[in-house]
């Protein structure tokens, strides 16, 4: 199930390696991520600072304290177990963490942090 947002953006439930390349493409066409002086700043109501959680399983924040750091940061985080609907290569004792981020930073994480099949992004 997807919804539509400004810009004809279909927003999935859940975002993927697979499926995040229309919304990378969209946020190209956003004034504010234009480099220019002019470009406006981002507004909480824009489609790409809406509220999603990245989730990812427990290994991945533990690589170092960088990754840890633009993973989580001040971020409301939780743990989870994991249920083996997420579709992640890991092993279930493992363990998931849930982090509260814009979705502009959770795809910008699930793209140039985390692995194929070691994240995902759920929108609601």
């Amino acid at each position: 199930m997807t919804r539509k947002h400004k810009h004809n953006v279909n927003m999935p439930r859940v975002i993927d390696h697979d499926n995040m390349q229309p919304l990378l493409d969209a946020l190209q066409e956003e004034l504010c991520y234009q480099p220019r002086r002019s470009a406006p700043m981002p507004q909480p109501e824009d489609w790409h600072q809406q509220l999603v959680w990245l989730e990812f399983p427990t290994g991945e924040a533990a690589l170092d304290g960088l990754t840890t750091l633009a993973l989580i940061g001040r971020n409301y985080k939780e743990t989870a177990a994991l249920d083996g609907k997420e579709g992640f290569l890991a092993q279930g004792l493992e363990g998931k963490v849930r982090v509260q981020k814009p979705l502009f930073s959770a795809l910008m994480n699930l793209r140039d942090i985390l692995p194929k099949g070691r994240g995902r992004i759920v929108t609601r």
